[in-house]
């Protein structure tokens, strides 16, 4: 978790992350006991991680368009060095949000998943 504060230390943008577990909840059946915890604590102690979970970026509006995403990002590549992160898995991001999606125009990127929201008037 990173959390960016201004000089007045208010709170500008919080990001979320964490090792990918599916394949710690493949192995535990999606069951945390009798002996599923064990699973998913070794997924998440793991001294070498294959994908990388972001969880949620957010940042306040005022700051946006500024450069605050690049310390999410500054913050997070020592630890995907230190554990040889080899893939990022972005969470939840419509595919209207071009703001969002320009984050990740400057990595090898691979859109396999939309997210789509539609309204229907009732």
């Amino acid at each position: 978790m990173t959390i960016i504060v201004n000089e007045k230390d208010e709170v500008v943008g919080v990001g979320v992350g964490m090792p990918d577990i599916s394949e710690a909840l493949r192995k535990c059946g999606g069951k945390l006991f009798p002996f599923g915890w064990y699973h998913i604590l070794k997924a998440l102690k793991a001294k070498k991680i294959d994908t990388f979970n972001m969880l949620l970026i957010a940042v306040r509006p005022d700051y946006q368009n500024k450069g605050v995403n690049s310390l999410f990002f500054q913050d997070w590549i020592p630890y995907i060095k230190k554990y040889q992160i080899k893939r990022m898995e972005t969470t939840s991001i419509l595919e209207t949000n071009t703001k969002n999606i320009a984050n990740f125009t400057q990595f090898d990127h691979k859109q396999h998943k939309r997210r789509r929201a539609y309204i229907k008037a009732i």
